[in-house]
């Protein structure tokens, strides 16, 4: 009796840390294949795996950009549920019934050079297929029955020639593909996306993409305007400090035409385009911070949305 009872403890005690560390294990290993093939490095936050339900939900998964590009985030994706067929991994394939993404913000970066950050990802290379083919260690087919897409913000800067040209694209897309077969598949349509949604044409990744045959469906997307060519944020700063701050970051973007400390109102050039930021102070230490961006009098609502992201960055950064 004595005996059977340290063995169903020993027993318990394997269930229990196979439930506690399962997911660890499995986080570890995803991030790790998502790596190998954008060629990145990939942070998750959280993984849950319910087995009984066959579901997966991830949290804060990361990609980062790649090498030779700022060390920024590439691509920030708050949530990911995941309906998956445990009975097809017998068969070592990857069944996904039901895939939803949601993407908060991806960051579109081209270097001094002219080369975009897509550009250098290992999904861009047209050669990449053949490359997992001879792998010793080929990727586990993967099917995706349904993908529902939901991108937010697109954020592109343009570090070519000197000062940095910041746009802000708040696209709130969503989209919906099916019979998506591959890692590098699903990860294209991710990316291409996003670059459409900030206009951006001509990259290596578009024909890469035009290959790989995924069928998309009825699109539904709405495109939230704050402003014909302004946007405004309440802001937790003295207007004094903010003020600087501002002055600081549209003179890094571009050059300073006008100043007036007594109106809190900055006038700069950015790229062509006259940008105008006024601060009010809308109680005893918020501001409130209001951008509007014109070119040939027609609205740059981009490039306001693009300064103020800049703004708020730098005050991150300080804090």
């Amino acid at each position: 009796m004595k005996k059977f009872l340290i063995i169903l403890l020993i027993f318990a005690a394997a269930i229990f840390i196979f439930s506690r560390s399962k997911d660890l294990i499995i986080k570890s290993l995803v991030a790790g294949y998502l790596s190998e093939v954008t060629g990145t490095k990939v942070d998750i936050g959280s993984f849950s795996f319910n087995i009984p339900l066959q579901s997966v939900t991830i949290r804060g998964l990361k990609i980062h950009n790649p090498k030779g590009f700022s060390p920024a985030i590439m691509a920030d994706l708050p949530h990911i549920a995941v309906e998956c067929d445990l009975f097809a991994l017998f068969a070592h394939k990857v069944h996904l019934p039901h895939l939803d993404i949601e993407l908060k913000e991806f960051l579109l970066e081209k270097d001094k050079e002219g080369g975009l950050n897509v550009d250098s990802l290992k999904i861009a290379r047209k050669n990449h297929d053949a490359k997992d083919k001879k792998s010793a260690h080929p990727p586990s087919a993967l099917r995706i029955d349904l993908l529902n897409l939901q991108i937010g913000r697109v954020v592109s800067k343009d570090y070519q020639p000197q000062k940095p040209l910041i746009k802000v694209y708040e696209v709130n897309l969503k989209k919906s593909y099916r019979n998506i077969t591959g890692a590098k598949q699903l990860l294209l349509v991710v990316v291409t996306q996003s670059m459409r949604q900030a206009g951006i044409k001509g990259a290596q990744i578009y024909g890469v993409y035009a290959l790989s045959g995924v069928a998309a469906l009825p699109v539904a997307v709405t495109l939230r305007v704050v402003g014909r060519d302004a946007v405004q944020q309440d802001i937790d700063m003295k207007i004094e400090a903010l003020y600087e701050l501002s002055l600081k970051v549209l003179d890094e973007l571009g050059d300073i035409k006008k100043q007036n400390r007594a109106a809190y109102a900055i006038t700069a050039n950015i790229r062509g385009t006259e940008v105008t930021a006024r601060l009010k102070e809308v109680s005893a230490g918020v501001t409130r911070l209001t951008v509007a961006a014109r070119k040939y009098l027609l609205p740059r609502h981009e490039i306001a949305s693009g300064a103020l992201y800049e703004i708020l960055e730098e005050l991150n950064a300080v804090k």
